[in-house]
């Protein structure tokens, strides 16, 4: 995949807040969701508290810059044909990707890390600078930690220290295949991985990889959610084998068959 079409994919999914339910239940594969769109958005307006750095920015240069921002209300059908003579549970809506007007976390003081997984593809390096510039250029964000060789960089016994992302360390990263924070394979154990979260102040953790990559994110999450740990995880689908559901294409995949095919 392009470095392009690469950095539009990591933009949307940057931009996107993943609701765990879903999450969950994506990663059973077997189960339905049934709520409505007005129970999510009562649920998380009064959650959302920060005004968007860029937004005093957009106004002044667009009167119209409202439009810009994607409301809390507005989802994304799973099923966007509907016979209304066929029964059906009900529909699963997906949060529509995209830039709010306010956020949850205070950029000034958050902090996100980035920790790529699972075997090498095409268009690791794109996602890893896209999330730094949307991050750090759009959102404001000071620190961008990334995460060596998989989980076992948020394990102290492993002994690996992270890597500052800045603009200018991921500017030109996209030339260059794999990933440079490295890769391994093996869990860890959540309530490990969020100590070590919680020592570095990191609010935000994006994890790049296939389904067994992102159980740990979903035990994780979890972990962080009774430890009352304010702590937002944003699973990035990466994987040749296009074996996620609700997933069509994940990046890397057409790369795969393409190769597949010339061989």
């Amino acid at each position: 995949m392009g470095s392009r079409s690469s950095s539009r994919f990591a933009g949307r999914i940057c931009a996107m807040r993943l609701d765990l339910i879903c999450h969950e239940n994506a990663l059973a594969g077997n189960a339905t969701i049934q709520m409505k769109a007005e129970d999510v958005y009562r649920q998380r307006a009064t959650s959302w508290r920060v005004v968007l750095p860029v937004t005093s920015f957009l106004a002044a240069r667009r009167p119209t810059a409202s439009n810009t921002f994607i409301r809390d209300s507005q989802h994304v059908p799973l099923h966007i044909m509907i016979d209304l003579e066929a029964e059906r549970p009900g529909n699963l809506l997906f949060e529509r990707a995209g830039p709010r007007e306010r956020i949850f976390f205070d950029p000034a003081t958050a902090r996100a890390a980035i920790v790529t997984c699972g075997g090498v593809c095409p268009g690791l390096n794109n996602v890893i600078r896209s999330l730094v510039l949307c991050l750090r250029v759009h959102f404001g964000v000071r620190e961008v930690l990334g995460v060596r060789y998989r989980y076992a960089g948020m394990n102290p016994a492993s002994a690996l220290d992270p890597v500052d992302l800045t603009v200018k360390d991921a500017s030109d990263i996209h030339e260059t295949g794999g990933t440079i924070l490295g890769t391994s394979r093996g869990p860890q154990e959540p309530q490990v991985m969020l100590e070590w979260l919680r020592s570095r102040g990191v609010n935000m953790l994006f994890t790049v990889g296939g389904d067994g990559t992102q159980r740990g994110p979903l035990q994780l999450a979890r972990t962080a959610q009774q430890a009352g740990y304010p702590l937002a995880v944003v699973g990035i689908p990466k994987t040749i084998d296009s074996d996620l559901q609700y997933v069509s294409k994940p990046f890397g995949f057409s790369t795969a068959i393409d190769a597949a095919r010339c061989n």
